[in-house]
């Protein structure tokens, strides 16, 4: 997984990603797959309130909302425009569809993004955190 430096934020190159699955479990975790499939498993996981925005419609949900998970699998296959996580701890991804998604900064751990391969021992290739005013990079 690679990403570029912009200024104070990092885009995480997704380009040819579709978001495939979600979960719900206390917090949000949305899958992403690459149009030709590879090992990588690639995930985000949502820990704090979101803005998601559709077409003129923006609506901030609490992370445990089931309204704003359904919300969520609407964006089911689409395609993935980019995905910046700020130095301050904030994240925007946008899909080819027209939808926005932003965690902003809160006081907690907001937003987890892991790349990583399953084998005996997690291989991790990308790990990005973000909250508490900062963006962490494992």
């Amino acid at each position: 997984m690679k990403f570029i430096r912009e200024g104070k934020q990092y885009e995480i190159l997704l380009e040819d990603y579709y978001l495939t699955r979600f979960e719900f479990a206390g917090d949000i975790t949305i899958h992403f797959q690459a149009a030709e499939p590879q090992d990588w498993t690639i995930k985000l996981t949502l820990s704090s309130h979101f803005r998601l925005t559709r077409g003129r419609k923006t609506q901030t949900y609490q992370v445990d909302d089931l309204q704003g998970f359904q919300q969520l699998t609407n964006l089911w296959q689409n395609q993935v425009q980019s995905l910046k996580a700020g130095r301050n701890g904030t994240l925007q991804l946008k899909t080819r569809g027209g939808a926005l998604l932003e965690i902003e900064d809160g006081p907690f751990e907001n937003w987890d993004f892991w790349a990583y391969k399953e084998r005996c021992k997690r291989e991790s290739k990308t790990h990005l955190i973000g909250g508490m005013g900062r963006l962490v990079i494992i």
